[in-house]
């Protein structure tokens, strides 16, 4: 990520984000979660993390509980999202899509689902976790769900372009490019597994977002829904939420 100060590489300006990242010095970019926290403080943005989640029936929202001993949000329901790699996901911050592809593989009745969206396919084919066991991989399309959008302007090292992205920028000053697939299938059916570096696995659940219930997903055909309210769920999750209800 790289650390922008206000009114010096970003400005905010009702729906237009601009920001500068040319000649960035190393003394401006950040590997871990503990720099990050370090410089926390007003006028400090975060550039740039992302990911998503999938969406059942326009309703029913996939998250997932982060750990207990997280930096960052422990404990509380996330949407599927990660840091910026390199200075090409700064220069198009859509590809930050590949945390959720990274994260979360997807299986029907056990087979894998092989997904399908023209947009994104060179990045679900790079990085979404095909190394499923399955007697057979099943096709299926996911397509956008219809989501706010917010003007960026980037200007780098190799020129300026406009983007007009699902932006979120939370309370602590991250910008988080986040997209939402719709999925049409039984979630009856649908299982899924969520890998962390390092092989950590986080049990994804399903959360409506007509009424705040949530239930894991493995348990969907139950009717063990529980309450969730604004203080256990992310920043993002929340703005994604109140755009999609």
């Amino acid at each position: 990520m790289v650390h922008l100060q206000l009114h010096d590489r970003i400005s905010i300006i009702s729906d237009v984000i601009s920001v500068d990242i040319r000649g960035i010095r190393s003394t401006e970019i950040i590997t871990n979660d503990h720099e990050r926290d370090a410089r926390c403080k007003p006028g400090s943005f975060f550039f740039v993390s992302g990911g998503g989640s999938y969406i059942v029936d326009e309703r029913y929202l996939l998250v997932v509980q982060r750990d207990a001993n997280a930096l960052v949000n422990p404990n509380m329901y996330s949407l599927f999202t990660g840091r910026s790699n390199d200075v090409y996901e700064w220069i198009n911050p859509d590809l930050c899509v590949r945390e959720l592809f990274e994260e979360v593989t997807l299986y029907q009745d056990g087979d894998g689902l092989s997904l399908i969206n023209q947009r994104f396919q060179s990045v679900i084919d790079s990085y979404y976790k095909t190394d499923f066991k399955s007697k057979k991989s099943i096709p299926i399309k996911i397509s956008l769900a219809e989501q706010s959008t917010v003007n960026l302007m980037i200007t780098s090292d190799h020129g300026s372009n406009e983007h007009k992205l699902p932006l979120i920028v939370s309370k602590n000053g991250d910008i988080n490019c986040v997209f939402i697939f719709e999925l049409e299938v039984s979630l009856s059916r649908l299982s899924a597994i969520d890998k962390e570096d390092g092989g950590l696995e986080r049990k994804v659940h399903v959360l409506d977002i007509e009424n705040l219930m949530i239930k894991p997903l493995d348990n969907f055909d139950s009717n063990n829904w529980e309450a969730v309210d604004n203080l256990e769920m992310t920043d993002n999750l929340m703005a994604v939420i109140n755009d999609l209800r």
